[in-house]
């Protein structure tokens, strides 16, 4: 798995995992908890699987 996210996506999408997860926790919601993790997972390794498929890479490198 090569990158494909950059720093602002990476950063914009563990803003969004956290808010994913206090949503989760505020509608006790398994739904939203698996969003929130997949979106850090996302974040955290730096590979989206939406930006393959589309072709898209916002990473520098």
């Amino acid at each position: 798995m090569q990158r494909n996210i950059g720093v602002r996506d990476r950063l914009l999408r563990l803003f969004l995992g956290f808010i994913l997860l206090a949503l989760a926790g505020y509608f006790s919601s398994i739904i939203l908890l698996m969003c929130a993790l997949f979106t850090f997972y996302e974040a955290l390794v730096g590979w989206c699987v939406v930006y393959y498929v589309l072709g898209k890479n916002s990473c520098p490198l």
